[in-house]
């Protein structure tokens, strides 16, 4: 959630922590947030930036009728994980984004400096933190630690 806008994206969990490192960095968009992330998990920006690009070719705020087929169809074969990143355009689509996905949902609001755990399974998120790098998709013996600012309040 950022001053432009919603984007909803499903990723690993290892994500998780790369996205909260991020936030040190005082991000003011998603693509900020991402490009932050970049030096622990070297293909999450990509991944989610190549796919909101396909995704702005198809859809608009006019006719949105793309995305709601690509996640209705994901409903119901119950494959909600590969809902392919998205921003919000309406009600549905907000709907979706709000959903919790298996290990859980994890609201990132950059312009309040909120982190809000809805659901959240995988490991819950600390003010401080380590983890490791991953490179290529994978986790490498290197890791990063985070302290994340005062201002930013984790729910």
């Amino acid at each position: 959630m950022d001053p432009g806008g919603i984007t909803s994206f499903v990723a690993p969990c290892s994500v998780l922590k790369a996205l909260v490192a991020a936030c040190v960095s005082e991000p003011s968009t998603a693509s900020d947030l991402l490009t932050a992330a970049t030096p622990y998990d070297d293909r999450l920006a990509s991944y989610v930036g190549d796919a909101l690009a396909r995704f702005a070719e198809r859809n608009t705020p006019e006719q949105p009728a793309n995305i709601r087929a690509g996640i209705r169809l994901a409903q119901l074969e119950k494959r909600e994980q590969e809902i392919p990143p998205f921003r919000v355009l309406d009600d549905f689509t907000h709907d979706t984004s709000l959903s919790p996905v298996e290990a859980g949902l994890v609201i990132f609001n950059l312009r309040d400096k909120r982190i809000t755990q809805v659901q959240n399974s995988y490991a819950p998120v600390q003010r401080a933190d380590r983890s490791r790098i991953r490179r290529d998709g994978r986790p490498i013996q290197q890791l990063y630690h985070y302290t994340l600012p005062d201002e930013w309040r984790i729910f």
